[in-house]
């Protein structure tokens, strides 16, 4: 698992930096892998040779020299552009300089020539504006650098990047010469090119052995190349990877918390095909476990009388399991007990707590020396008689001893009755918002379905960090029955806590610090599957958190019965 997700913040750092490598040429891909449609775009492959009649050197040479090639087309046009520039030049002409420099900018935006020519001709361009002395700073790092956006919205790459970028398409003896070339012309215009230097100086990658897209699934695979690849979009996206040299990282790191002893080690077996993540095989090289190995073989001979101990052992174990398991029942038939008898002696204090608090609360309104104490205890008091109403109903869902008196149940009213309970006793701004057809009904037990449904906008009111508190009620028609939907605005419950929170006393990390007995959401998946339904967690994250609940719908025969 370790080495798994060792390898996934791999591959994850390697998704962040491929977009910028992609762009830019004269980054650095370090070991990434990148392939769109069969073709290998990084780590960027050398060209193959070439005819020395179609070289970049020699186009250049031809356009420095005046030569006009023959026939029509694009190529023809280019020369006799740079022709006529030359010319002005040597007239000292501004304004036909000026003119047919736009005229070459232009011809070379919007015609794209092989990258041998294309270069060889804004090499010849820049090259001569250099050499005159008549260009501003700017423009020389546009044509060598940065790249050059005409009025008509084309685009020019710089001759940096341009020929960085075309290293595949390109022999490698004219690619090195064209290389040369744009690095002294930025250091006779004074533009900055060491990164340049650096991206045409390191060595071109061979063509790699990769599996074509179909072939590698959506989930991390590791070739035995040592690749790490994952399918994206139509083509591949990875990175090189030293499967040794993670295990000695893992080593060490578990080294350091005096898990492995220094003579002990992981080993990572190379994969002899595509191999997923948590196929890879880990072993541990132990000269500990090899002696206790032989050790073991050495005293061979007392393992029967072993095995024989064992099973008087085991029958032992057995018969106090058996006394155990008795016990534990016992005892869990006490806890209920208890649990209930408590439960019970609770609320009739509980209920007077709360009905003297209301006397006082409406005798004392307006009264400024009370303030909110009134109106404090009447929501501490129901909060805890809630609390002891999820007790009750948690030892009563437990015991199998809560059979649902179903109904049929206005979804509008029910959510209604929920959230006019929630804003009554919130302890807190809350903004609540109800969104239910008027005509749709379920088929569930009222009081259960209330209790689940305020437990759900309790733990959103509870944990919420905003003021105020907003959550969202809504009741829709499925396929299935009836979906209602509780969504809020808190922190989100963290990946790791999302499966245990349905589980009884288990709180997640966000709920530190905030009162509670962690049964909430524990009665809320036992209502739920009492009627045949489902509670589930739709969506979790630092903007919110939503919960769906979904229940048999009533027939359109069955008379629909409000919230109590």
């Amino acid at each position: 698992a370790a080495l798994a997700h060792r390898l996934e913040g791999t591959l994850a750092t390697a998704r962040e930096r491929a977009p910028a490598a992609l762009a830019d040429p004269l980054l650095d891909p370090g070991p990434l892998v990148v392939t769109r449609a069969g073709e290998q775009l990084l780590p960027r492959p050398a060209g193959t040779a070439r005819d020395p009649a179609t070289s970049g050197e020699r186009a250049y040479w031809d356009l420095v020299g005046g030569a006009v090639p023959p026939g029509e087309g694009p190529w023809r046009e280019r020369a006799l552009l740079l022709g006529a520039l030359r010319r002005a030049f040597a007239r000292d002409d501004v304004a036909a300089i000026s003119a047919g420099a736009r005229a070459l900018l232009r011809h070379l935006a919007h015609y794209r020539l092989r990258a041998e020519r294309d270069l060889a001709s804004l090499l010849a361009f820049t090259d001569r504006f250099v050499a005159e002395g008549r260009p501003s700073p700017e423009l020389l790092a546009a044509l060598l650098r940065d790249g050059l956006s005409l009025d008509d919205g084309a685009r020019i790459a710089s001759l940096q990047r341009a020929l960085a970028a075309a290293r595949s398409r390109l022999a490698p003896g004219d690619f090195a010469w064209l290389a040369e070339r744009v690095s002294e012309l930025s250091a006779r215009a004074g533009v900055a090119h060491a990164d340049f230097d650096a991206a045409v100086a390191r060595p071109a990658a061979p063509p790699l052995a990769l599996p074509a897209p179909p072939a590698c699934p959506p989930t991390p695979i590791v070739t035995p190349s040592g690749l790490l690849l994952v399918a994206d979009g139509e083509g591949l996206l990875g990175v090189a990877v030293d499967l040794p040299e993670l295990a000695a990282a893992l080593t060490a790191e578990i080294r350091a918390g005096s898990l492995l002893r220094p003579d002990e080690a992981l080993w990572v077996a190379a994969p002899t095909a595509p191999t997923p993540l948590d196929g890879l095989a880990v072993e541990v090289h132990s000269t500990r476990w090899v002696s206790a190995a032989a050790a073991a073989e050495r005293q061979f001979g007392y393992k029967t009388a072993l095995v024989a101990g064992a099973g008087l052992l085991g029958a032992l174990l057995a018969a106090l399991a058996v006394l155990l398991q008795l016990k534990k029942a016992r005892f869990l038939a006490l806890r209920a007990h208890f649990v209930s008898a408590v439960s019970h002696e609770l609320r009739t204090p509980l209920a007077s707590i709360c009905l003297l608090a209301e006397t006082l609360e409406r005798r004392l309104a307006g009264r400024p020396e009370a303030r909110d104490y009134p109106a404090r205890i009447v929501r501490d008091a129901h909060g805890l008689g809630l609390l002891v109403d999820n007790i009750l109903s948690f030892n009563r869902l437990e015991r199998g001893q809560w059979r649902p008196r179903r109904s049929a149940i206005g979804a509008a009213d029910l959510l209604d009755a929920v959230a006019s309970d929630a804003r009554a006793h919130a302890r807190r701004p809350v903004a609540i918002t109800v969104a239910a057809p008027a005509e749709l009904t379920l088929d569930a037990d009222p009081e259960l379905a209330r209790l689940l449904l305020a437990n759900l906008v309790r733990n959103a009111i509870n944990y919420g960090v905003r003021e105020p508190v907003r959550v969202a009620l809504a009741a829709a028609a499925t396929s299935g029955g009836v979906a209602l939907t509780v969504a809020d605005d808190g922190p989100g419950i963290a990946p790791s806590d999302q499966r245990r929170v349905f589980r009884e006393f288990q709180r997640g990390a966000a709920a530190r610090g905030t009162r509670g007995s962690g049964l909430g959401l524990a009665i809320c998946h036992r209502i739920a599957a009492l009627h045949g339904g489902r509670l589930r967690l739709v969506s979790s994250s630092k903007l919110g958190t939503m919960f769906e609940v979904t229940v048999p719908a009533t027939s359109h025969r069955t008379r629909p019965r409000r919230a109590a």
